[in-house]
């Protein structure tokens, strides 16, 4: 076997083996986990209140990363840096760390069987070992970050992050460190979409009680965003990413959503009539089991004249929703969806044209 053959197919094999030996404890240790790590961002976050009364330095954001080298070692933490305004990293105000166990479930047995992979193949090296386990803490990296991302929603119940001082535009990422940094809470100052001079970025903002009408969000980066109490009347989401966006007592009067990407969407006590999705993307299911993700959500809304139309839209969850005229067309994708149901044939296509 030459070596590009086993490293896209049989070590494919070993390291999905140990990701999911991996996975299952994870699934075990996951609650005290994900409360181990609001408990120590409190110790941490009453440890800046301490430091801001004696100076006034606000905090702009607050990085939680797995450590590559710790989990190669065996001995896997996660660090957690706070950072003043300029977020130079090697500026942290606070750097603390903390272990976490389940990040090297398997491996040390993985490079074992790597290693006499070496043996069996004289295609193989001993710095191919290497090259795959870092590719595996890839994964587990992955894995921390993306689990920790849908997973953790603890931050808005922090008593502490309201006791200190923050910059105008504040967060928290997860992920690696120095690299692949993802938000999992944001807070930032208010903004029109639509006079927005200065360029400023638009995702992970809060949107409130705006009104909409005739509107055109046309290619805009909305990801993460939260609409509350807003009303949309014959407007357009075109070529938009609403990836995670919340829409919160939301109404949509005639608008529609085309070529948008809609993955981990979620609408809540939301009203539609006459809304048309048009080759939507609202599949957040990430292939993988065991990782987290958010699915497209309709929870407790009222919808009235929808449609779907070549849209895939799998893995999508209704709850205590009033549906009437609910419509999705034979070539939308509906696999595992709650819209299943609601999926027309060609003959009752035919007859409503």
């Amino acid at each position: 076997m030459s070596r590009e053959e086993f490293l896209k197919n049989e070590f494919i094999g070993l390291r999905n083996a140990t990701l999911k030996k991996m996975l299952e404890v994870y699934a075990e240790e996951q609650d005290s986990f994900l409360a181990a790590v609001s408990y120590k961002l409190s110790r941490i976050l009453e440890m800046v209140r301490k430091v801001q009364e004696m100076e006034d330095i606000p905090i702009k954001c607050i990085h939680l990363s797995l450590m590559r080298y710790s989990v190669l070692k065996g001995t896997p933490v996660i660090r957690i840096d706070v950072y003043g305004e300029r977020g130079v990293l090697s500026e942290a105000i606070i750097t603390e760390e903390m272990p976490v166990r389940w990040a090297i479930v398997g491996l040390e047995e993985l490079r074992e069987k790597l290693l006499l992979k070496v043996e069996e193949y004289d295609t193989l090296l001993l710095g191919d070992v290497d090259i795959c386990m870092s590719k595996t803490v890839d994964w587990i990296i992955h894995i921390f970050k993306e689990n920790l991302r849908y997973q953790w929603k603890m931050a808005e119940k922090l008593k502490e992050l309201k006791d200190i001082k923050k910059e105008k535009d504040f967060y928290i990422s997860v992920g690696e460190y120095m690299d692949k940094q993802e938000y999992i809470y944001v807070e930032r100052a208010p903004l029109d979409i639509f006079f927005n001079v200065d360029g400023e970025t638009l995702i992970y903002r809060k949107y409130i009680k705006s009104i909409y009408t005739k509107k055109e969000f046309r290619r805009l980066e909305l990801e993460g965003a939260r609409f509350i109490d807003c009303a949309f009347r014959d407007s357009v989401f075109q070529n938009s990413s609403l990836v995670d966006c919340t829409f919160e007592n939301c109404d949509f009067k005639k608008t529609v959503f085309d070529n948008c990407d809609i993955r981990g969407c979620e609408f809540i006590n939301c009203t539609f009539q006459k809304v048309e999705y048009v080759k939507v993307d609202g599949n957040a299911y990430s292939g993988y089991k065991g990782f987290a993700c958010r699915h497209l959500k309709y929870d407790n809304c009222d919808m009235k004249q929808v449609s779907y139309i070549e849209c895939d839209i799998s893995n999508a969850n209704i709850y205590e929703t009033r549906i009437r005229q609910v419509r999705v067309d034979n070539k939308s994708i509906v696999q595992n969806s709650d819209f299943a149901e609601y999926i027309t044939n060609e003959e009752e296509e035919n007859a409503s044209v």
